[in-house]
């Protein structure tokens, strides 16, 4: 990249400013945080799972590995805990080799670097910080100031560890690349959704507003402290199925958790941060994006792939490489997840009644926005007559009493 006299170009970034060189490579840096679904687990785990055995001893030849892990190209996307140069031993084509049986690498990452790829030109490097069964606390630059009934499975140091491993990185790399764009993913959340970890009197993250302060502090500190140009999160799973009897179907993957609403409203309020994908609000067993056979936290490598896939197109378009989508609609839907109506672009009542009616049993509507990352405002009326807004994170509420919506598209926010 030239300006026509100049063999070097400065780019600007929100927090750096690039002096490109035409005669280097492209890369983005990639930093990802959360607890086990940000991990390597997917085809892996499955495959363990369906050539061992159970607790009990006993197999499981009645289901199938849901997918392969999406593979990219040679020499195009690389992972490690730190990568300070690229090179077979961090490149992710030889990791997802399935001939690898259980130790093939899964995970979001590898579906997630092809994309961001294809959309850029660029060389994708992930540096992997994220650890199991960890709270939100542990990720906040002061975790000595917080609570939590689980303990400290990260020991407190999972966000300096992630700002050391990946400055590590970009200085080993900086020198011989272009580092274009910096991000952090996030996802995490499940961990807050079930007791004891919810309880005010042990834990410190216990509520949405909680949540949504230490999730603010993460992002601030890595934009500050890695010079990270966005960052933003894919929506973790909901354990609704998990701790009722409830079954494990696409409408309870939709409801709604604190640490949901939270980051939906940092995704709305927040410069630089980002809902890169929704897909956890379509996992459901009877379809393509089964969950792990195992469990109800964890996804199966067909949904990470699908979640994989839209990080990449996403971040790609927050970064400039890719227009944004347009605008197709909205869907609303109870507390619980029923789809209650949908709009087309134009407004146009495509399923469902325009007219939304509150109960006792479903006192919140939550709007989903498609496409993913693209917020909007929406209005509604009481019976004609009263305008108010939808919260800035999608979830209207009963207003002066009245009962009956009349849901209509206004102007995008953001």
């Amino acid at each position: 990249m030239t300006d026509g006299n100049n063999k070097y170009i400065k780019l600007s970034t929100p927090n750096r400013d690039i002096v490109y060189d035409e005669n280097k490579e492209d890369v983005i840096i990639i930093l990802i945080t959360g607890q086990s679904n940000s991990g390597t687990g997917g085809y892996s785990q499955e495959y363990e799972y369906k050539y061992t055995t159970n607790y009990s001893g006993t197999t499981h030849p009645d289901w199938e590995i849901t997918a392969e892990p999406v593979r990219p190209d040679e020499g195009t996307v690389f992972f490690g805990a730190t990568v300070t140069e690229l090179n077979s031993n961090n490149d992710v084509y030889f990791k997802t080799d399935t001939a690898k049986g259980a130790s093939t690498m899964g995970g979001y990452s590898p579906a997630m670097g092809k994309a961001l790829h294809d959309a850029t030109g660029a060389k994708i490097v992930f540096v992997q910080a994220s650890k199991g069964a960890v709270g939100m606390h542990e990720w906040t630059p002061e975790p000595e100031k917080y609570n939590c009934a689980c303990g400290e499975n990260g020991g407190g140091k999972l966000y300096s560890n992630a700002i050391a491993n990946f400055t590590k990185t970009y200085q080993a790399l900086e020198d011989d690349y272009n580092i274009i764009a910096t991000a952090y993913v996030y996802n995490q959340g499940e961990h807050e959704e079930h007791a004891p970890y919810a309880d005010k009197s042990t834990c410190t993250v216990h509520d949405d507003q909680t949540y949504y302060d230490a999730l603010l502090s993460m992002h601030y500190g890595f934009l500050t402290e890695c010079e990270i140009d966005c960052g933003g999160m894919y929506m973790p799973r909901s354990c609704y199925a998990r701790y009722t009897s409830a079954p494990d179907i696409e409408q309870n993957s939709r409801r709604p958790s604190y640490a949901r609403t939270a980051m939906y409203r940092a995704a709305q309020e927040v410069d630089n941060f980002f809902i890169f994908s929704n897909v956890a609000e379509k996992i459901y067993k009877n379809g393509e994006l089964k969950p792990d056979p195992t469990n109800s936290i964890h996804y199966s490598m067909a949904a990470y792939n699908a979640i994989g896939a839209q990080n990449g197109d996403s971040m790609a378009k927050y970064f400039g490489f890719n227009d944004a989508s347009e605008f197709t609609g909205i869907k609303v839907f109870n507390k619980v997840g029923v789809e209650l109506c949908a709009f087309d672009a134009n407004g146009k009542l495509i399923s469902g009644s325009d007219v939304v009616e509150f109960s006792d049993d479903n006192s919140k509507l939550y709007i989903r926005i498609d496409p993913t990352g693209t917020m909007y405002t929406l209005n509604y009326s009481s019976a004609g007559t009263t305008t108010d807004f939808v919260d800035d994170f999608g979830i209207i509420t009963s207003v002066d009493g009245q009962t009956s919506f009349k849901i209509v598209i206004n102007t995008p926010v953001k």
